[in-house]
């Protein structure tokens, strides 16, 4: 069984830096944002390997992830 404390959730661009981030952590959730690991204009195909790599959840509203 998976530990709530061992999942990260990896905040997409397009959900912003605030909000969703802030929530989380109140929660106790541990939480990474695109911007703290990548650059702004990072291709999905050179991020989304490497989020996977670290078994970090994607979250994002993006329906054109490729």
């Amino acid at each position: 069984m998976i530990q709530p404390q061992s999942i990260t959730f990896f905040i997409d661009r397009c959900l912003g830096k605030k909000s969703i981030l802030d929530i989380l952590r109140v929660a106790g959730i541990s939480v990474e944002i695109h911007d703290n690991h990548f650059d702004k204009g990072a291709l999905d195909v050179d991020w989304l390997p490497q989020v996977g790599e670290k078994g970090w959840i994607v979250l994002t509203k993006d329906d054109k992830v490729s």
